[in-house]
This record gives C-alpha cells, sequence and structure tokens, in this order.
C-alpha cells in the first residue's frame, strides 16, 4: 500500500477516478454535532405533514 495525499475536496459524484479513492478521502471532517433524540428528530415531521383531506 502506498500513502498518497488527501484531496481537497470530495471528488464530485460521478467522477471518473471515484473507485480509486478510499472511504477516508470520501469523507469530510466534523466540525461540530449535536445530538438529539428520536422524538427531537421526529417532532418538524409530524407537524409538517399534511394531513389526509376528505372530500
Amino acid at each position: 500500500m502506498q500513502v498518497v495525499a488527501s484531496p481537497d475536496a470530495p471528488p464530485p459524484y460521478g467522477h471518473p477516478n471515484l473507485a480509486t479513492f478510499l472511504a477516508s478521502q470520501l469523507v469530510g471532517r466534523l466540525g461540530s454535532f449535536r445530538v438529539m433524540g428520536l422524538e427531537e428528530l421526529l417532532h418538524p415531521l409530524r407537524h409538517t405533514t399534511a394531513e389526509p383531506r376528505t372530500s
């Protein structure tokens, strides 16, 4: 295995050389995160889903 430099930016989807990149080269760096519970994730979905129409 030969170590190569990481690219400055991830390659675009469909790049012809995509198969030659390592997974670590395709992942961006995580700058920050916030732990969320399932209820917190589902709350906006429950309030934005359209109510079924009754005709």
